[in-house]
């Protein structure tokens, strides 16, 4: 079980497998708390985090961007078989990949994706791929992939990250966006 807590990971490069940033293996435990994974790059799958299978991933009030993935999943590549994928007023944002540079998660077993208060948005290619994502309310992406409301990256957020008060850089919300 790991677990980061006003943590930042940033500026890594992984040239095996995946998990840019973060990789945590099968069964495993992952939680991230008020925490920011930025600019990493990884050759394969997850360039900001991938996970191994039957491994839980939980987002609390933590950023995922800047990613660069050679595979796919820029920003999040969860494996298959898994518990579930939780975030909670937490964003994927401007990550990268040549077909999905959001989240990709499980597509043949029982991983579900669930969001609340968060948004998934301003990736290359798709926002999610697979399975619809579990809306707890108060949840965007930039695409409509996911299935969520509808975000317009530049005019609701700033696509850069920034210090913005808390303990690592976040994207703000932007005056009139549909977010706030």
């Amino acid at each position: 079980s790991t677990r980061l807590v006003d943590s930042t990971v940033s500026g890594n490069t992984v040239t095996t497998f995946g998990g840019g940033g973060i990789y945590s293996g099968d069964y495993g435990d992952l939680t991230l708390v008020r925490s920011t994974v930025s600019g990493n790059y990884a050759v394969g799958r997850g360039g900001g985090i991938a996970t191994g299978n039957y491994t839980e991933l939980r987002l609390f009030n933590s950023t995922v961007s800047g990613y660069v993935s050679g595979d796919e999943g820029g920003g999040i590549n969860v494996g298959h078989g898994g518990p579930d994928v939780i975030l909670e007023n937490s964003s994927v944002i401007g990550n990268s990949a040549p077909s999905i540079g959001g989240i990709v998660y499980d597509d043949f077993g029982s991983t579900n994706l669930s969001l609340s208060n968060s948004i998934v948005a301003y990736n290359s290619g798709l926002d999610c791929l697979h399975p619809t994502p579990i809306d707890q309310g108060g949840n965007f992406d930039g695409d409509g992939s996911c299935g969520l409301t509808t975000i317009v990256p530049g005019v609701d957020f700033d696509p850069a990250l920034a210090n913005n008060g808390g303990p690592t850089r976040t994207h703000k919300l932007l005056r009139g966006s549909v977010a706030i």
